[in-house]
């Protein structure tokens, strides 16, 4: 089954209304590299919690479309959307009250069983607890390996539906 990235961030913004949170649905079409759009979500939270803006919260933030991942030398295991999620965590870590989920909604992001990741204002942190270097992640493509040690890798398994990447942002 094939559904538009419209349907998915619309189906979104209605759960976020449902659980309180005023919903924005940014765009339909995110494309580029999964990185940049990770560390753009992650300035997103920081303007919310420091601004008030582009909405107040609680809020989320909600984008569909094709992220990519450009790869040159050795690489691990991931995809753009665990690229995505662990890239925003870098910047996430003054935000207490944000959370990023960045997920390919046919289950399988990459050449993984995982969907995505889900990060918050304390991933990074955690991750340095653990030894783990979410850069050196990152420079060598090896999200998997972080976001499954931390726990922060979503499964779902296969979905049958094809929507494309979904970013969802929620600043409580």
């Amino acid at each position: 089954m094939v559904v538009d990235s419209a349907a998915a961030c619309l189906g979104a913004a209605e759960r976020a209304a449902e659980l309180g949170y005023q919903s924005l649905i940014l765009t339909t079409m995110l494309k580029g590299e999964a990185r940049d759009a990770g560390i753009f979500f992650a300035a997103i939270a920081n303007e919310i919690v420091r601004f008030g803006r582009p909405i107040r919260p609680p809020c989320a933030i909600i984008a569909g479309g094709e992220n990519t991942v450009t790869i040159s030398g050795s690489y691990g295991k991931g995809g753009p959307s665990q690229e995505c999620a662990l890239a925003a965590s870098l910047d996430l870590e003054n935000v207490a009250t944000a959370v990023l989920a960045a997920l390919d909604t046919d289950g399988t992001d990459g050449p993984t069983d995982f969907a995505g990741g889900m990060v918050d204002g304390h991933t990074r942190a955690v991750a340095e607890a653990r030894g783990l270097d979410i850069l050196q992640a990152l420079r060598g493509h090896d999200a998997s390996m972080v976001l499954q040690a931390l726990g922060d890798a979503i499964v779902m398994g296969h979905t049958g539906t094809n929507v494309m990447d979904l970013v969802v942002l929620l600043v409580g």
